[in-house]
């Protein structure tokens, strides 16, 4: 299969690229690198068309370009950052496959489980439409609807709604440890919120699993399906680094600090279930929290994952 990749250089995008090479799959890496490497093709994404010649003959593409959400406080600029770098990258990638003389079969998107908003206990399968208030929210619904105009081009659409991805060297976790380490580490809030979490192992997993099954349509939940409250999650990450769990970051300190990003990040209860990649045969390697802590810190100690 010969696949490009937007955000292939990221965190999840560097791991499904290599998984994806070792498998024994063409990857071809759309990357703002200044100077391109073996496998890499330059392309701004503010620009609208990467060079065609080089997408020609293209079996699918995985889009998981997007800055970061919560490296930096939501001014009205970064807003328009995150807005621009997945809706505007996305039109201009779905503009350059449209000029091709034979598009990709299949195009496989990410977005996330924002839409679903602070929703206590209900349990959120794909089937739940309804949409959040909020920024996040909005964000996610307008992200999907862009990723799903693939569709025009006669592409399959398989978009993976991605919780908290955990992996061992990079993403959150590290940054995670780091109030552990010198004794200050705990959860958030009052603790009773549900926070969805997936393994980048899995992640990789189930993005492969939409790219290669063909009856993969639509929208899938990328959660592990065991939910968990904010409390349970920082206390498994705390026993996986032999210490136990007792303080906590106050809400109201957390809404001064981060405002309504703590509103629809932190604090917000999202207890989304994947049943649609269960239904498609999906297994989860990481389904239990403690237990996945303590593969990940091992592995932050220097072990390897195992897809």
């Amino acid at each position: 299969m010969r696949v490009a990749i937007t955000g292939g250089t990221g965190f999840i995008g560097a791991a499904l690229t290599q998984h994806l090479r070792d498998r024994g799959d063409e990857v071809l890496v759309l990357t703002r690198r200044a100077t391109a490497r073996q496998g890499e093709l330059r392309w701004a994404p503010d620009r609208p068309l990467p060079p065609l010649r080089e997408l020609e003959g293209l079996d699918a593409v995985v889009n998981l370009a997007g800055a970061p959400i919560a490296t930096r406080p939501w001014t009205q600029r970064r807003r328009g950052i995150l807005r621009a770098s997945r809706l505007q990258v996305t039109e201009h990638l779905l503009g350059a496959l449209s000029e091709l003389r034979a598009p990709p079969r299949a195009f496989v998107g990410i977005s996330g489980l924002w839409r679903y908003g602070d929703r206590g206990d209900d349990v959120l399968t794909e089937v739940d439409d309804r949409v959040a208030g909020g920024f996040l929210a909005q964000l996610a619904v307008d992200w999907e609807d862009t990723q799903l105009q693939a569709e025009r081009l006669g592409a399959r659409v398989a978009v993976l709604r991605l919780a908290m991805v955990l992996g061992a060297q990079g993403g959150v976790l590290p940054l995670m440890i780091k109030p552990f380490q010198v004794g200050i580490g705990g959860w958030l809030g009052d603790g009773t919120q549900y926070i969805p979490w997936i393994s980048l192992r899995d992640t990789v997993r189930a993005l492969v699993l939409l790219l290669d099954e063909p009856s993969a349509t639509g929208v899938f939940n990328g959660t592990a399906p065991a939910p968990c409250t904010n409390k349970t999650f920082f206390s498994a990450l705390g026993a996986a680094l032999g210490q136990s769990v007792s303080l906590q970051a106050p809400s109201w300190v957390l809404r001064g600090a981060f405002g309504c990003m703590a509103e629809e990040l932190l604090l917000a209860s999202t207890r989304a279930a994947p049943e649609a990649l269960l239904n498609a045969g999906f297994t989860f390697r990481d389904g239990e929290i403690r237990g996945t802590m303590r593969g990940l810190l091992d592995q932050h100690s220097g072990g390897q994952p195992a897809f």
